[in-house]
């Protein structure tokens, strides 16, 4: 799961008018109650949970590939 803050979201998505669910008279409650809708399942079927707020992409890459490996050995051993 790709973790973001709502701030976050309306500044990557602020100029972008090809996103159906954001075409809201207030998007930034709209943004927010997407994520809190969202969220429990995002929880519920995630392995790995990374934070993206302000952070290069090259670092959140190696955040995925740190925390996959990690549960990927646990998965591993669990199936021996």
């Amino acid at each position: 799961w790709l973790r973001i803050r709502p701030e976050t979201v309306l500044s990557r998505l602020a100029r972008d008018t090809s996103r159906p669910l954001l075409a809201a008279e207030d998007k930034e409650q709209r943004v927010r109650e997407l994520i809190e809708l969202r969220e429990p399942a995002y929880k519920a079927c995630s392995d790995v949970i990374v934070d993206v707020d302000d952070k290069p992409v090259d670092r959140i890459m190696d955040e995925i590939f740190t925390k996959s490996a990690g549960v990927w050995k646990r998965k591993k051993k669990k199936m021996k």
